[in-house]
């Protein structure tokens, strides 16, 4: 039997982070890729309920689903999706069904600082937990950063 990595499914049940890319040396921004799998049901109170980088990560042919952050008194709740403060490149994949479900919660899908580049991906119906909020600070993403274009094909 062989396993395609496209098959592969990494799921949180909604218990804790799915995710987390850290080298721990700050000033020392490691390259890290990750590449055909499903990230889903990821659950944490604070920042990246699927994934949360402080390095420069490239998602490639990703899922990023029903993934969420939750509602903790004095911590910011930021990308329900994926978090990140590296340079972030996602390409060919799908940001979806994400969630920061707390009341002042930004960037459903996608909370980024540093780089970020959307290529060929879908980023959709991701919501924050306040609806009026939705628009103004970022259901599907919010970027801090620099803004290296978006090609949503």
């Amino acid at each position: 039997m062989v396993l395609a990595a496209e098959s592969l499914i990494i799921d949180g049940h909604m218990m804790s982070r799915v995710i987390k890319v850290d080298d721990r040396y700050d000033g020392n921004m490691a390259s890290v890729r990750i590449e055909g799998i499903t990230i889903t049901c990821g659950k944490v109170g604070g920042q990246g309920g699927g994934i949360r980088s402080e390095e420069d990560l490239v998602l490639s042919r990703v899922k990023i689903t029903n993934n969420r952050t939750d509602a903790i008194p004095f911590v910011d709740k930021q990308g329900g999706g994926v978090w990140s403060s590296g340079r972030l490149v996602i390409e060919d994949s799908i940001i979806s069904g994400n969630l920061t479900g707390a009341i002042n919660g930004e960037g459903g899908g996608v909370w980024a600082t540093g780089m970020l580049a959307v290529v060929r991906s879908e980023v959709s119906e991701n919501r924050t937990g306040t609806p009026e909020r939705d628009v103004a600070e970022g259901r599907w993403w919010r970027n801090l950063g620099e803004w290296n274009g978006l090609d949503h094909r």
